[in-house]
């Protein structure tokens, strides 16, 4: 197979899982964007999580949170919790779900990025952001929470869904804040 097929392939896999998981997108975006939006008029905390991989998602998603698109409008608050270097990804949701229990008080959002999570690292974020009473959107992930799988995918077009989930979530945030 040459880098053409390969290529082609990647896009037509992305293509049909994109077309299949747009309303579970605008499901999980209508259902997260005014709980955020609402806790950042409130000077409450929205924190975006991911470990590994999925840490550069959370980084992306923090960006265009803060920034904004396409659009001149006020920088946003998000926080980023994210931990790209530890290994094994538990050790990192250990340390992230210790870092949740340190800094979140209830009202608090979280959109964790769970793509490249095992079942304790999802079980350990989930316990902390529960103990501390904050509202938690699970993307790439199944957790107990609003969650948003792309289970039947594969690692990589999982994360080419999470990445433009990001950039939807974001776009609706800034609509509910932004377009009255």
């Amino acid at each position: 197979m040459d880098s053409f097929d390969i290529t082609a392939d990647f896009f037509h896999q992305q293509i049909a899982q994109v077309s299949l998981s747009a309303d579970s997108v605008a499901e999980m975006a209508e259902a997260a964007a005014p709980l955020m939006a609402g806790a950042m008029m409130a000077e409450r905390r929205v924190y975006s999580i991911g470990a590994g991989i999925d840490a550069h998602i959370a980084n992306t998603f923090c960006h265009i949170i803060r920034e904004g698109l396409d659009t001149e409008r006020p920088n946003l608050p998000i926080t980023p919790l994210t931990s790209v270097g530890a290994e094994p990804t538990d050790a990192a949701a250990h340390w992230i779900a210790r870092e949740i229990r340190t800094l979140g008080h209830p009202g608090d959002v979280a959109i964790v990025w769970g793509a490249n999570l095992t079942t304790n690292g999802i079980d350990s974020i989930h316990s902390a952001l529960t103990q501390r009473e904050m509202t938690s959107f699970w993307i790439g992930a199944n957790s107990p929470s609003h969650s948003l799988p792309f289970a039947d995918t594969s690692p990589s077009v999982r994360l080419g869904l999470c990445t433009m989930t990001a950039v939807a979530m974001a776009r609706i945030v800034e609509g509910v804040l932004f377009d009255h």
